[in-house]
């Protein structure tokens, strides 16, 4: 029993941890459980045989709103031609795969 009570005693100020874990993980299985308003496996509408496109980035500045301050792009172009795969990646490592 004091054992028990030694790991209970222990395990006290980790509570609020669990809370807010749990509280984090209801929020993603909202979100994981949502219906989208467009249903992607619909065949009614226009659905073109083939898509060819060119993506073209011109004198695009961006910053995050939770650092307004630091820019992450500053007049960035980029011309991508159809059938192509890049992948953009910053000083940290990470970065976006198109």
């Amino acid at each position: 029993m004091l054992v028990g009570a030694f790991s209970l005693g222990n395990s006290i100020p980790y509570l609020s941890t669990i809370s807010t874990a749990q509280g984090c993980g209801a929020a993603v299985f909202a979100i994981v459980d949502s219906m989208p308003e467009i249903d992607p496996y619909d065949k009614r509408g226009i659905m073109p045989d083939r898509l060819t496109g060119r993506i073209h980035f011109k004198d695009v500045t961006f910053r995050y709103p939770s650092r307004p301050m630091l820019p992450v792009l500053t007049d960035f172009s980029l011309e991508i031609e159809p059938g192509k795969t890049i992948a953009i990646v910053g000083p940290s490592g990470s970065g976006r795969y198109i």
